[in-house]
């Protein structure tokens, strides 16, 4: 038996002497990729959450006046400026009280006058009077009765004036009331709902349409409450990170809410960002990164240099095979902790800092597979992360 064997083993050696020396001679090309180095960084300790996005300004616009609508200039899905007019109502009655009440003014300036002039006769008459008891001439009773009619004319000139004023006042909210009879967008927007149409009655303080503003953002985080008292200083906090989709965001506008839940024992953390014009939208999910304790050393790699798979996040090292041969890739699963701008911070016992990753090519690459490596250029900070 032992015999029948040996035939067998030495012709298995001879293959595989010929497959080594095939690949040896006529293996794969080095691919051309990449490479940076894994760097060591003083980095806050991170905690990913999830949470979800909401609109800063959302807001039902009421109508401050009553009336008929008789245009109606917007639709579910039409962008509003500030101040552009959504919806006007009839304002025919009000403009008619406008003119009664500056027909009624007139009247009263025109009083006004006959009061002033009253005044100069009565003081004139006065005067006179006075001037002749002293030349020995005139009579007591008389010059009464002229200094009561100047009391008079000078209180109706008061009265007069007073009527003037809400007069004034009167004409000035009409005024008010007809430009509130225009409907106008109280913030930039979009329209999400309408709930009344041309022809309709509208009723002091119905709504007329629902905006919800597009240009400022919040994320809403249920934060464990043993974080509290790190976050609630947020004076010297680093940038907060979070996803929405497939954009990443920063902001350095959080605020923790004082209340700590006593069922879960979380407390919320409102997260203020601009979208910049990146494809967000209230109520989509949002994992985000909260540096949660003081700072010390991670490793951290190119965003470029981790790829997926369905095992998990992974990267290839570049690992040396000798003086003669090329570099290969070697395959080494690691655990995104958090990211830092155009970088990751990593975790993974295979990998050392200072050590060459693969950046650009790696998608093509298999484990074990010879490069031939290019240094990558340092860029700065991508600020497309930043919002």
């Amino acid at each position: 038996m032992n015999r029948m064997l040996l035939p067998c083993l030495w012709c298995v050696l001879c293959v595989s002497l010929a497959c080594s020396s095939a690949r040896g001679q006529g293996g794969p090309p080095p691919a051309t990729v990449r490479i940076d180095q894994v760097k060591t960084e003083h980095l806050a300790t991170h905690r990913m959450l999830v949470g979800d996005v909401r609109a800063h300004h959302r807001a039902r616009i009421a109508s401050r006046e009553s009336g008929v609508v008789i245009i109606q200039l917007v639709d579910e899905g039409n962008p509003v400026r500030k101040d552009d007019v959504i919806a006007t109502l009839d304002d025919r009655r009000l403009k008619q009280q406008r003119a009664q009440a500056v027909a009624e003014r007139d009247g009263i300036v025109a009083q006004l006058k006959e009061y002033e002039a009253d005044i100069d006769r009565n003081e004139a008459n006065v005067t006179d009077l006075e001037n002749a008891m002293k030349a020995g001439g005139g009579n007591e009773q008389e010059l009464r009765d002229y200094r009561a009619d100047l009391a008079i004319a000078q209180s109706r000139l008061s009265q007069g004036q007073n009527r003037l004023l809400a007069a004034d006042a009167l004409i000035q909210l009409l005024d008010l009331r007809i430009a509130d009879m225009q409907i106008k967008a109280p913030f930039d927007g979009v329209v999400v709902s309408v709930f009344v149409e041309q022809g309709e009655w509208v009723g002091e303080g119905d709504a007329v349409v629902e905006i919800l503003a597009t240009d400022q953002y919040e994320v809403w985080l249920s934060v464990p409450q043993e974080h509290y008292a790190y976050l609630a200083k947020t004076e010297d906090a680093p940038p907060l990170q979070f996803q929405a989709g497939e954009e990443m965001f920063k902001s350095e506008s959080w605020t923790a809410i004082p209340s700590v839940d006593p069922r879960s024992r979380t407390f919320d953390l409102i997260v203020r960002f601009s979208s910049n014009g990146k494809p967000v939208a209230p109520g989509m999910s949002v994992k985000a990164w909260l540096p949660t304790s003081s700072q010390r050393d991670v490793l951290t790699v190119s965003i470029n240099a981790v790829l997926r798979n369905e095992t998990g996040p992974y990267l290839y090292v570049m690992r040396a095979t000798g003086a003669e041969t090329p570099p290969v890739a070697s395959f080494v699963p690691v655990t995104v902790l958090f990211p830092v701008n155009d970088r990751l911070a990593i975790a993974s016992d295979q990998i050392s800092p200072n050590d060459a990753v693969v950046t650009e090519g790696n998608e093509r690459l298999f484990p074990g597979a010879p490069i031939a490596p290019t240094a990558t250029q340092a860029q700065p900070a991508q600020e497309a992360n930043t919002p």
